[in-house]
């Protein structure tokens, strides 16, 4: 009964970890999704910048 138990519970202590790095694995990600969308723009900003420095000379 004690060895049910104690199964048991890690089980659930393994569930809950799983849960959580699933949780942080989806944060990382997002914030990787967010870090490529800022550098997207950097860089099509810097592009557009240069086109128009082109145009000027």
């Amino acid at each position: 009964m004690l060895i049910g138990t104690l199964t048991i519970s890690r089980l659930s202590s393994l569930s809950n970890n799983y849960q959580m790095s699933l949780k942080a694995r989806t944060v990382t990600t997002d914030a990787l999704q967010n870090v490529d969308a800022v550098l997207f723009y950097i860089h099509v900003f810097f592009l557009n910048r240069n086109q128009g420095q082109a145009k000027q000379l």
